[in-house]
């Protein structure tokens, strides 16, 4: 009884999808009434994504252990992360090599009239970082976001006891924001 109630909200969302897949196929067109619901559901979770991320991030580093152990982390974070992407480019190489993905297409290709020249490195400073801090807060630049929330929480935890405070603000948002998700989630 006691996994079932830790699963509570994945199977109320299961439910809801089974649901709403019934609904569909048993309604057809009609079933459109109902899409400001759904609406109204993926916009709410769509504008909470980003503090969620922010603060659950930056608190999680403020509130850890030491510097050791964040570079610790870090470095197995980077390593699972390369892993799976070497993992997924071999499969991926497989699967196109077993299926063409391209077989009986036919395009015409045209050289275009003027292109830029492309600069890897702006590509990269374009990925990592924003030139202005409102733009943190679009799900376009989240990677952006999640190495400021990480050099946010680096800096609180760094300070020590001066940054008690904002290690309280950033606990407490991620606590809001997980609460909050919480309650759309039952939407």
């Amino acid at each position: 009884m006691k996994n079932l109630k830790n699963y509570r909200f994945q199977i109320i969302l299961l439910a809801s999808i089974i649901l709403g897949a019934i609904i569909g196929l048993t309604m057809g067109e009609k079933a459109q009434v109902f899409k400001p619901l759904g609406d109204i559901f993926l916009n709410l979770l769509f504008t909470i994504v980003v503090p969620l991320i922010f603060f659950t991030i930056a608190s999680s580093i403020a509130n850890m252990g030491g510097a050791k152990r964040l570079g610790k982390i870090m470095s197995r974070m980077v390593g699972a992360f390369f892993f799976t992407g070497v993992i997924s480019a071999i499969y991926m190489l497989f699967v196109v090599k077993l299926f063409n993905p391209t077989e009986g297409v036919k395009l015409k290709m045209e050289k275009p009239g003027s292109s830029e020249e492309y600069n890897i490195w702006d590509q990269i400073v374009q990925t990592i970082t924003v030139p202005d801090f409102v733009d943190l807060f679009s799900r376009q630049n989240m990677l952006a976001m999640i190495i400021i929330a990480i050099l946010v929480g680096f800096a609180v935890q760094s300070l020590g006891e001066k940054g008690t405070i904002m290690k309280n603000f950033l606990s407490s948002g991620s606590d809001v924001m997980m609460f909050l998700t919480n309650k759309i989630m039952l939407l």
